[in-house]
């Protein structure tokens, strides 16, 4: 049985940071390779540009190491990127920011065995702003300049909202719609650390497997 590791969560909530530390330090890769893509806007496929990891631990990211899943442009590449990582690896993970019901509608309805494990990294708002302003920080000192910033622009702040209501929206409707078993759902609270966080992951992973608990928070 293939798994499916999906993880969700607001800007700068630390999802690439989760998906690294589970791939580990072990024989990491990046593959390069370009899939026909359907592009819902023109109606037709097109070639797209996709990238995804492989670890010596048996688990693929589908995606690069430093922007994760959201280094795929639609979901349609998502989709047969998925599908190219199962050919070498038995779990994979998605830790798109533009996440989406459609995907976990995808999950669903995908006809071969799955077993997933939806993990939520929970922050509060004071936190995520905190992080976005840190992020935002370092990008202005890696240009040689100082960080005068002391609040997020307004344009970003929205944008950052509009990230936290969409991935708490496509948690919820993978909580209480996707009804394939096995099935796991992990929340990870903002006091854990990213190693804390990954050991929480692959705890999951294994209670999975076990088929336990369907919904448990890291602790």
């Amino acid at each position: 049985m293939k798994n499916l590791i999906h993880i969700l969560g607001p800007g700068a909530s630390g999802k690439s940071t989760l998906s690294r530390n589970i791939l580990g330090d072990l024989s990491v890769v990046e593959v390069s390779t370009t899939v026909q893509a359907l592009d819902q806007h023109l109606g037709m496929t097109k070639p797209e540009k996709v990238k995804y990891t492989l670890s010596g631990n048996g688990i693929a990211l589908a995606g690069n190491l430093k922007n994760g899943s959201d280094s795929i442009k639609s979901m349609d590449a998502l989709s047969q990127v998925i599908e190219l990582c199962w050919k070498e690896r038995d779990t994979v993970i998605v830790d798109p920011v533009r996440c989406s019901k459609k995907f976990v509608d995808w999950m669903r309805n995908r006809p071969e065995p799955l077993a997933a494990l939806f993990i939520y990294l929970d922050i509060s708002l004071e936190e995520n702003i905190r992080r976005l302003l840190a992020r935002r920080r370092a990008n202005v000192l890696k240009k040689g300049d100082v960080p005068t910033e002391e609040a997020l622009p307004e344009k970003t702040y929205e944008n950052m909202l509009a990230f936290r209501d969409r991935a708490k929206g496509v948690w919820e409707h993978a909580c209480s719609t996707y009804d394939r078993f096995p099935k796991q759902c992990l929340v990870i609270p903002e006091r854990l650390s990213a190693a804390e966080s990954a050991t929480a992951a692959r705890e999951a992973l294994e209670q999975l497997h076990n088929g336990t608990a369907e919904v448990t928070e890291g602790v």
